[in-house]
């Protein structure tokens, strides 16, 4: 019998066609991971990262099963032990995460803060504006005196 791997997309299409004959829920370490029998191929479920996708809780993954329509499927405890830790790669440090999204949201709310300023200003009848070339004359000359004073 031939081993390979199957994203959740293709695993959903293959249930569909009823070209599953049957799905084994595997338990390694303190998780459980999918074998879906294809024809004469063991196809282990992928998750997006190209990774075996791993349940760290078994209703979650009799849930994913019951979702693409398997209702009987086989389960392997051999290798299965709860007292130890997950397999594979951690989930990048999620406080990180969340102070990032916090201080784009912060970034966020500021930008947008200033656009409304600036939009407020822009209708105020006290509104100075000044010409396109006015401006141009204006940044030519403080680039000039800025070449000035880096050549003195």
């Amino acid at each position: 019998m031939q081993s390979g791997t199957v994203d959740h997309n293709t695993l959903k299409h293959l249930v569909e066609a009823g070209a599953v004959k049957s799905a084994t829920v595997v338990g390694q370490g303190a998780s459980w991971s999918l074998i879906a029998q294809v024809g004469n191929n063991d196809k282990t479920l992928l998750s997006k990262s190209r990774k075996v996708r791993e349940f760290k809780r078994f209703e979650t993954i009799v849930k994913y099963l019951r979702d693409l329509g398997i209702v009987h499927f086989n389960t392997d405890t051999e290798k299965f032990d709860p007292t130890q830790k997950t397999m594979g790669v951690k989930r990048p440090d999620k406080s990180t995460v969340l102070k990032q999204a916090h201080a784009a949201a912060e970034h966020d709310k500021w930008f947008r803060e200033q656009v409304q300023i600036g939009l407020e200003q822009a209708k105020s009848p006290a509104a100075v504006w000044v010409s396109q070339d006015v401006m141009e004359e204006r940044i030519d000359t403080k680039i000039e005196k800025l070449k000035a004073r880096a050549n003195a």
